[in-house]
């Protein structure tokens, strides 16, 4: 005797219960209005437009220095595709890193540079934050910093390894 096959019974789907609530436009765009301002904001730096566009600007100085209509373009790009997709595109860890450190190398010759052209010695981070804090007051651009602070302290970091009473420690005798 053979068995009999029962006849497959369906499932029934449970209801979803959400987990959204009702948002605000406010909330629901927040990242589309972000992306969207900070749009304006790098595109009043590129043109300079007044105080707050020179603000943008030196505050891009701190990071990218002399490389800050680089940066401000990249803020800009950054920013429209925030405001359209709320979300920043998926880019593989290794061409972030490559771009990381492509640009650091970039900044830090920028700021050798300007090294070479200071009278030596030099208290470099300081003397670069008191041009920066100058410009700021003063609300222009026209001062010299190099890659800017962050490129200044990798500076720095890279003299007292490798040219700094600690790098002729380390080199074999």
């Amino acid at each position: 005797m053979m068995a009999s096959k029962r006849p497959r019974r369906k499932t029934t789907r449970k209801p979803r219960k959400s987990t959204k609530k009702n948002q605000g436009l406010l909330a629901k765009y927040s990242v589309n209005i972000g992306g969207a301002v900070a749009a304006v904001l790098a595109l009043l730096g590129l043109f300079h437009a007044g105080i707050v566009g020179v603000l943008i600007i030196n505050l891009v100085r701190i990071l990218v220095g002399s490389l800050y209509p680089l940066g401000l373009i990249l803020i800009m790009i950054a920013g429209l595709w925030l405001a359209g997709f709320a979300k920043l595109p998926k880019i593989k860890l290794r061409y972030w890193l490559g771009t990381v450190l492509l640009v650091a190398g970039i900044l830090i010759w920028l700021t050798l540079i300007e090294y070479v052209q200071t009278a030596q010695p030099v208290a470099f981070v300081s003397t670069n934050w008191a041009k920066l804090a100058d410009d700021m007051a003063s609300a222009n651009t026209t001062s010299n910093i190099g890659g800017g602070i962050l490129a200044t302290c990798l500076f720095f970091m890279d003299y007292i390894c490798f040219w700094g009473r600690l790098g002729l420690e380390l080199l074999p005798r």
